[in-house]
């Protein structure tokens, strides 16, 4: 399960799983951006602001969050039992209720953080950049830039943005 799967990091985040061998849910707050997720890969598009409507699928492997909130809250009780929920954003608000028991029985799942100035000290950011450039030269990942405009348009474009009004990410030209 990738949520904001119409953001530029689910976007990726989708492509990224598929070319991995996993069967993706993809989740999106707008049934008009189908059609843009669905070039990812994905197998499965839910659209669901919040998440309420998860209750009657299976169990995810992995849950990979951007979004958390609301749509957090509702996913971690389908976290499998072995299963990892990395969590990376909080587009939807910084606060999720986080059922203690609901964990409990995933038994071994796991809830963890993601930061990428921390990943950093790990591995190196341009070792990850290589890796992603090389994807994106040979054609297996795929940038989704839906609006191209001139740097006048900051204002219009940046409110797109955070109202969620377009899927991936906004080039501006100097």
């Amino acid at each position: 399960m990738i949520t904001g799967a119409s953001g530029g990091e689910g976007y990726f985040a989708c492509q990224l799983a598929k070319l991995m061998g996993a069967h993706v849910t993809a989740q999106i707050r707008r049934d008009t951006f189908i059609d843009s997720v669905k070039t990812t890969g994905a197998d499965d598009i839910v659209v669901s602001p919040d998440g309420s409507n998860l209750n009657d699928r299976e169990t995810f492997r992995a849950i990979i969050d951007g979004v958390g909130g609301e749509i957090l809250t509702n996913l971690l009780p389908l976290l499998d039992e072995r299963g990892r929920a990395v969590l990376y954003g909080v587009s939807s608000g910084p606060s999720a209720t986080l059922s203690i028991r609901e964990l409990f029985f995933t038994g071994d799942g796991r809830v963890e953080g993601f930061h990428l100035y921390r990943e950093t000290e790990i591995e190196t950011a341009s070792k990850g950049l290589t890796r992603l450039l090389k994807l994106l030269g040979s054609h297996h990942l795929k940038v989704a830039v839906s609006v191209v405009k001139n740097w006048a348009h900051i204002d219009s474009v940046a409110k797109q943005l955070i109202q969620r009004e377009i899927p991936g990410k906004a080039v501006l030209h100097l």
